[in-house]
C-alpha cells in the first residue's frame, strides 16, 4: 500500500470513528463518511469494502490502542496501586 493510500484509509478511519460516536453505526452513512474525509466514496468502499468492515476495523484499532496504552502504563507504574 502507498503511502498516500495508508494516509487515505487512517483518514477515513479518524473520520468515521467521531461520525460513528457522535451519530451510532445506523446514523451515520458511508457517503456522510466520505464527504467528512474529502474523498469518494469508491475510496472507502476500496479500503473496507462495507460500512461494517470500517466499523469492525476502527474497533480493532481502539483495541490495540488502549492495550499499548495500558502496556506503557503498566511499564511505567509497575505496581497497581501506583496505577490506581
Amino acid at each position: 500500500m502507498t503511502d498516500q493510500s495508508t494516509d487515505t484509509k487512517m483518514k477515513i478511519i479518524e473520520v468515521a470513528r467521531v461520525l460513528f460516536a457522535t451519530n451510532g453505526f445506523e446514523g451515520t452513512s458511508i457517503r456522510e463518511i466520505a464527504r467528512a474525509a474529502e474523498v469518494n466514496v469508491a475510496s472507502v468502499n476500496y479500503h473496507f469494502s462495507s460500512k461494517e468492515k470500517l466499523f469492525h476495523e476502527i474497533l480493532i484499532k481502539g483495541h490495540a490502542d488502549c492495550s499499548a496504552d495500558i502496556e506503557a502504563m503498566a511499564a511505567k507504574f509497575p505496581k497497581l496501586e501506583d496505577i490506581l
